[in-house]
């Protein structure tokens, strides 16, 4: 991916202030390293770095016994032992002062934390200036126009599959099991030629406490229990990113305490879109942290501090539903990379009381001045 979009990526130094990416494996531990350079495979056993400059052509520093596993166009240097090592680093990173590596200061953020702190010492120790490379990596992920359509198309029919398992429920209230409606949900998404991902979280009652509980055919829906539904689907293909919702409902009319909770869930997730559409629409893309805090903000007014258990909203990815871009988190992580345009994502504050959880997601794509809400937003609670 580096060599097909250097040009740009060297553009993206430049606006940064930086004088190079220093991307560093040794055994996998920087899976983004081989996943970005195309180099490093599993036979690779020893260190092996790769700068890629402001100016110039990247170089690689390998090994020698190693050296042929590291074919294509960055410039070669070997190393033999520890001190040749330190010295043709030195050599590579010559002319250059402030450089961003997976580095994650003081653990804040494992998701870009990827590089080991003795190795960061070492670039420190030859007098450079080390700093993330968070916002700079996940550029490269940013969605294409097809991946967004896939996005858009996963977001509806899984929005659809979700309506049809409510009104089903409807029908049948006591007689249904937690697997059944799950079940059910699947049929429904697969029924539109979109693939489920893994189960979906159906929970009735007190197991809605658990944001990522497994269904059990053994609990039934009784009167006067909640019901919440998560669940994720995408367009079969590889590249193509989830979509991700969750809904609530309750068998009979909800408790104050239940209705009161949702309505708090409602307004913080309706505080995030408005941070985030006042954010973009001045380009003054939030950080993950920021906007997590918004959120975050109205449901601790409200009285839910204490009710808390996970971040905001995440990243979509492809491979895996939660994504390696920015996510909304100043709670689990500090997540200071920012939520930038060409990105999917998810809204789901929720809360987590003795007797029952409520939580609610939506959707959304980034835009250059705006966000684009891709899936159904739930305004009341639902009736079964």
């Amino acid at each position: 991916m580096i060599w097909r979009r250097l040009e740009e990526i060297q553009g993206w130094l430049e606006e940064s202030g930086l004088d190079g990416w220093l991307l560093y494996d040794f055994r996998g531990l920087n899976p983004l390293a081989h996943r970005l350079t195309g180099l490093g495979d599993e036979r690779v056993m020893r260190r092996w770095f790769c700068l890629v400059p402001r100016v110039g052509e990247p170089a690689v520093l390998a090994h020698a016994i190693e050296a042929t596993y590291f074919p294509g166009p960055a410039r070669l240097e070997r190393y033999h032992d520890r001190a040749s090592l330190v010295g043709g680093l030195r050599r590579l990173l010559e002319g250059s002062s402030t450089l961003a590596m997976e580095h994650s200061p003081q653990g804040d953020n494992p998701y870009v934390g990827r590089v080991d702190s003795g190795t960061v010492d070492l670039v420190r120790a030859l007098g450079k200036q080390v700093v993330s490379s968070g916002d700079l990596a996940q550029r490269l992920l940013a969605l294409s126009p097809q991946q967004q359509a896939e996005h858009r198309t996963a977001a509806q029919g899984l929005g659809a599959a979700i309506r049809e398992g409510m009104a089903w429920l409807r029908e049948r209230r006591e007689a249904v099991s937690e697997q059944a409606l799950a079940r059910y949900l699947v049929g429904r998404v697969e029924a539109r030629g979109l693939a489920a991902g893994h189960e979906p979280a159906v929970s009735f009652g007190t197991a809605t406490r658990n944001p990522h509980y497994a269904p059990s055919d053994h609990r039934t829906l009784e009167p006067g229990q909640p019901v919440l539904v998560d669940m994720v689907c995408k367009v079969p293909s590889a590249l193509a990113p989830f979509a991700d919702i969750t809904w609530v409902a309750h068998s009979g009319p909800p408790s104050p305490e239940f209705a009161r909770a949702f309505a708090a869930v409602k307004a913080a997730q309706q505080r995030g879109l408005e941070h985030l559409r006042q954010r973009f629409a001045a380009r003054d893309y939030p950080e993950g942290h920021e906007a997590d805090a918004a959120v975050r903000g109205v449901l601790e007014a409200a009285g839910y501090g204490h009710a808390l258990l996970h971040r905001s909203g995440h990243n979509l990815g492809s491979q895996h539903v939660h994504g390696e871009a920015a996510h909304l988190d100043g709670w689990e992580t500090l997540d200071r990379r920012r939520l930038l345009p060409g990105f999917a994502f998810t809204l789901e504050p929720g809360v987590y009381l003795e007797g029952f959880g409520v939580r609610s997601e939506l959707n959304f794509l980034t835009h250059a001045e705006g966000i684009e809400v891709t899936t159904p937003v739930q305004h009341e609670i639902e009736p079964v």
